[in-house]
């Protein structure tokens, strides 16, 4: 009696030893978690693409010259606004010419059809079909006779399909330049240590050499997830649905971001930018975000097989290098825009595709720093 008691209290103690182990086996893992160390991967990823060894082609770092430097200060200075300078010229698409005209239906003047010294940028689409184009190539003192016909569809019905001629006389052609670069105009950007020209061009030169060393890098690590994506075997089309609705989230967040501040609708935002119904942008948004969270799954689980871990405090380290490389006041301001979660995961991918680039044979595309 006593041995079959001793016999029963190791058979429950067994049992109960099975049962903490199925238990915390079960509670390893939670796939609500957007972070995917805490997500059963097996589930989900099946057999991992070969990675040792692979063979990518990508796009190569972009040199930045001068003349890059240069033209992008034009394409700033634009933006700024422009100046009519006149020139001593014929006139070219994108000019302005300053005119006095006025228009003639059936050898009569037509109301509404005249001005003096109004400023005309040819190629705007202002004036109706080949007026403007009529004007390219004359010079300041040429006058000049259009032979043209109103649309169809012309708001005015007396004019509406009628063939006109419009006398023409070009006051000035002038050119539209953007405004010339300087110290109070760098001024104007607000930029810490940046005053002169010189500075500026310095400033300027390092943004675009640190952007087209991220873009190369980027580049880089975007073929090793498109070869690894198409080499290995995923065990369904499903992912964890918090992290597949927390990237489909991310992906629209700049739209959503710029609709809110047109004051529209999100609907109404994507038919006007990018000409689509919102079910075909949700369903695009949607397979975008499906695509990243089956990377970052396939990173993770290649993570635990090579042993790649991060720790809390290299994590932080590096929340401070980007929240400087960014340009936010703090780290905190910058923990406060990023999801930790995501964060993590984006490191561990970082390291799993890097080490994949450290045996990798890498065939590279030169690219025009200009495009």
């Amino acid at each position: 009696m006593r041995k079959n008691m001793r016999k029963f209290v190791a058979v429950v103690a067994t049992l109960m030893t099975t049962a903490m182990m199925l238990a915390a086996c079960g509670n390893k893992y939670d796939d609500t978690s957007i972070d995917v160390s805490k997500i059963d991967v097996d589930k989900y990823v099946g057999t991992v693409g070969d990675y040792s060894h692979m063979e990518i082609n990508t796009d190569a770092k972009m040199e930045i010259s001068d003349e890059n430097v240069d033209e992008y200060i034009n394409y700033v200075l634009s933006s700024l606004g422009t100046n009519n300078v006149e020139v001593d010229r014929a006139a070219e698409s994108g000019d302005v010419v300053n005119i006095d005209f006025e228009g003639f239906q059936d050898g009569v003047a037509f109301e509404g059809g005249a001005s003096e010294a109004y400023d005309l940028e040819l190629g705007s689409g202002s004036f109706i079909p080949g007026f403007e184009d009529g004007l390219i190539g004359s010079k300041a003192g040429d006058n000049v006779e259009l032979n043209l016909t109103f649309p169809e569809n012309y708001q005015s019905e007396s004019l509406a399909g009628q063939d006109v001629v419009f006398k023409v006389t070009v006051n000035k052609v002038q050119e539209k330049q953007a405004m010339p670069l300087s110290d109070d105009v760098i001024a104007k950007f607000g930029i810490s240590g940046v005053n002169t020209v010189s500075e500026f061009k310095a400033y300027v030169k390092n943004s675009m050499e640190m952007s087209a060393n991220n873009t190369y890098i980027n580049t880089k690590r975007d073929a090793v997830l498109k070869k690894l994506y198409e080499t290995s075997e995923f065990l369904t089309d499903d992912v964890p649905e918090n992290l597949l609705n927390y990237y489909i989230t991310q992906t629209q967040l700049t739209d959503q971001n710029n609709a809110t501040q047109y004051g529209v609708s999100l609907e109404d935002y994507v038919a006007g930018y990018y000409s689509m119904t919102i079910d075909d942008y949700n369903a695009q948004s949607r397979a975008t975000a499906l695509e990243m969270a089956k990377d970052a799954l396939l990173c993770e689980k290649i993570a635990r097989a090579e042993g790649i871990e991060i720790s809390d405090e290299a994590i932080a380290k590096q929340m401070e290098i980007d929240a400087t490389n960014y340009g936010y006041e703090s780290v905190d301001q910058f923990k406060e825009a990023m999801d930790g979660d995501d964060y993590k995961n984006y490191l561990v991918e970082v390291m799993v595709v890097d080490k994949i680039l450290e045996t990798a044979t890498v065939t590279e595309t030169p690219v025009s720093a200009t495009k």
